[in-house]
């Protein structure tokens, strides 16, 4: 059994990142600290080229403990074992958690004003999407669009 501890907060990266208070523990049969240091910890899911899982430990060429991306296998000192359970817990300060439901906040705003499309006839007669219909053989009623035609045609 192990644990880890960061003293930054997770990320997905394909750099090393945790600070001098970053920890990588055996806590059964023994406790002892494994390793610990800066820049011990590598976690990344989504940049292509690069290892992916998470790596652990100070040896560049040869991480201390390494979990797979499915989370089904960890790899301590080269040998490969299955993984039973993770449990993972965040600790921190009041205000580093306000902050964190600020930036989650602000994300929530911007997503929705992403969501809303002003779109009027000038930015339509321009838009690519409107050509890449007309070469499908699609021809949308355009004038629904344009609020000076839709006026003058009801009057």
């Amino acid at each position: 059994m192990f644990a880890l501890a960061l003293d930054e907060e997770w990320r997905d990266s394909k750099h090393f990142f945790g600070g001098e208070n970053c920890r990588l523990m055996h806590l059964t049969p023994e406790y002892k600290i494994i390793d610990s240091g800066a820049k011990t910890v590598y976690f990344n899911v989504t940049s292509r080229g690069f290892p992916t899982g998470l790596h652990v430990g100070l040896d560049s060429t040869n991480r201390t403990l390494t979990i797979d991306i499915d989370l089904s296998l960890v790899t301590y000192k080269g040998i490969p074992f299955r993984l039973e359970a993770i449990e993972v817990w965040g600790c921190g300060t009041t205000e580093a958690k306000e902050a964190q439901n600020e930036v989650k906040l602000r994300e929530i705003k911007d997503v929705e004003k992403r969501r809303k499309v002003n779109l009027n006839s000038v930015d339509w007669k321009d838009n690519p999407d409107r050509y890449l219909l007309e070469l499908a053989g699609t021809r949308s009623n355009y004038a629904m669009y344009d609020r000076k035609t839709q006026h003058t045609d009801s009057t």
